[in-house]
């Protein structure tokens, strides 16, 4: 019989990276700013 207890299919040695940390946060910088600006835009503060 065979018990298991924990298995992590997630496991990060079996995950190829794609992105680097720093592409990512580019990445994350650029979609909070566009964000913001549509925000901004939305509530008026900001005049094209």
């Amino acid at each position: 019989m065979l018990k298991v207890t924990a298995y992590d299919w997630n496991c990060p040695k079996y995950i190829t990276q794609r992105f680097t940390p720093q592409e990512m946060m580019n990445y994350m910088i650029s979609k909070n700013s566009q964000l913001l600006e549509s925000l901004m835009e939305t509530t008026g503060e900001v005049e094209k």
